[in-house]
């Protein structure tokens, strides 16, 4: 009788490794997991073997997860400046330009004034600027907004480039921006200035 295996992004794996398989469980439904320490004691109970499989599932599973060109906006929930909570999904009446970014990152902090521009620039136009920082230092990010004059949606993801956000899409550098139509869907990544007034004034 042959031993029952499960397939997990395309390997197979051994059902004994039930430890392997509940980590990858937990990070899937739970991707703050694996930072928050919810996870500590199953990482400490895993063998070298395991370590390895483990984060090659990791890395496989995240790699497909990854949004590209086509991708629908997926729902996002994170905490403004005040705190509060806000959660983005598509918006039908609206473009929505998800812009990634962080403090100490002075390309970012250039592309700021840009983005203030742009949105003085399409004021009546039908776009929704949102920028998600990585910054783990809140202070450091709020200084930043101030300073930058910002005053479209700002989010906070505090984990860097191992931020949930910054992993599903695909970010691996900053800034690094993602354009979505009035359906949800990605039609540009870190599309410039001029391509984005082009497409809002073609409408």
């Amino acid at each position: 009788m042959m031993k029952n295996r499960f397939l997990i992004t395309g390997t197979k794996i051994k059902s004994n490794n039930y430890k392997i398989i509940y980590i990858i469980s937990e990070i899937v439904q739970n991707p703050d997991a694996a930072n928050d320490g919810t996870l500590h004691h199953k990482f400490k109970a895993l063998k070298m073997r395991q370590y390895i499989l483990l984060f090659s599932l990791i890395i496989a599973f995240t790699a497909k997860s990854q949004i590209t060109v086509g991708s629908q906006l997926p729902t996002i929930s994170l905490k403004d400046i005040t705190g509060k909570e806000v959660k983005v999904s598509p918006n039908k009446n609206q473009y929505v330009l998800i812009d990634f970014w962080a403090s100490w990152c002075a390309p970012c902090r250039k592309k700021n004034k840009e983005l203030v521009q742009l949105q003085k620039d399409t004021a009546k136009k039908d776009l929704i600027i949102i920028g998600i920082s990585l910054d783990a230092d809140t202070k450091k990010w709020i200084r930043a907004i101030e300073k930058d004059n910002i005053n479209y949606q700002q989010l906070n993801d505090p984990y860097g480039f191992d931020a949930a956000t910054a992993i599903q899409f695909g970010v691996e550098q900053l800034p690094a921006s993602y354009l979505f139509d009035k359906q949800g869907k990605l039609i540009a990544i870190n599309p410039t200035h001029e391509e984005i007034s082009n497409l809002l004034n073609s409408k």
